[in-house]
């Protein structure tokens, strides 16, 4: 979601979450992994808000969102595989499980450092899925590139769009990088492979969010 870093309000939260990791260093307890993980919610809530307002429409009326439910937001939006969605969203050791408990619990200095490495994988899986999603949406080239598929030539941009994205939420497009396990998040290079009607058929990726 990357023109988000241009508001204030982002960049204000993105503050006291750096302010939080520092007061963590100082060996302080609770208060700061706990507000790590809140201002992590809200900074999501705000940009689904800027991208996906029409789910704020039938909210409760406190009008906020937490973790789960915004996990649960953008599965459904196709910002997320299933797979990714079900990590992050698990009971054991993910982004959901770890912030619930941030929240609730008078976290003691070792248990927020266990914390704080979940945390940071769970965001960095949670970043990477939804940049990537973002990049196959905005990637007209590769809408060009489906198109070439004789199922797909009749299609308009936006319900080729729609397909591409339908197939990566359900994992029937896979994107095999040139550089496996790389820790970039906005640039990604290497092959979109999907098969259409028994047919594999490979496309060049490479693209910069």
């Amino acid at each position: 979601m990357g023109d988000l870093y241009d508001l204030e309000e982002i960049k204000s939260s993105i503050a006291n979450v750096t302010e939080c990791l520092q007061n963590l260093g100082t060996k302080q307890k609770s208060s700061p992994i706990r507000n790590l993980a809140v201002e992590f919610e809200y900074i999501c809530q705000e940009a689904l808000k800027k991208r996906e307002k029409s789910i704020f429409d039938v909210l409760r009326d406190d009008n906020n969102l937490v973790i789960s439910e915004i996990l649960m937001a953008l599965y459904r939006n196709n910002y997320l595989r299933k797979s990714i969605y079900n990590e992050l969203n698990g009971d054991h050791r993910s982004l959901r499980n770890a912030i619930v408990h941030c929240k609730k619990e008078n976290v003691n200095y070792s248990k927020a450092i266990g914390y704080c490495q979940e945390l940071k994988d769970g965001i960095h899986m949670f970043l990477k899925e939804v940049y990537f999603s973002d990049l196959l949406r905005n990637f007209k080239e590769l809408i060009n590139e489906f198109k070439k598929i004789p199922k797909y030539k009749y299609l308009s941009d936006k319900e080729m769009q729609s397909k591409i994205l339908k197939f990566w939420k359900s994992e029937k497009l896979l994107f095999i990088p040139t550089i496996e396990d790389s820790k970039e998040l906005t640039s990604y290079s290497g092959l979109i492979e999907i098969f259409v009607a028994g047919t594999k058929h490979s496309i060049d990726f490479d693209s910069t969010l």
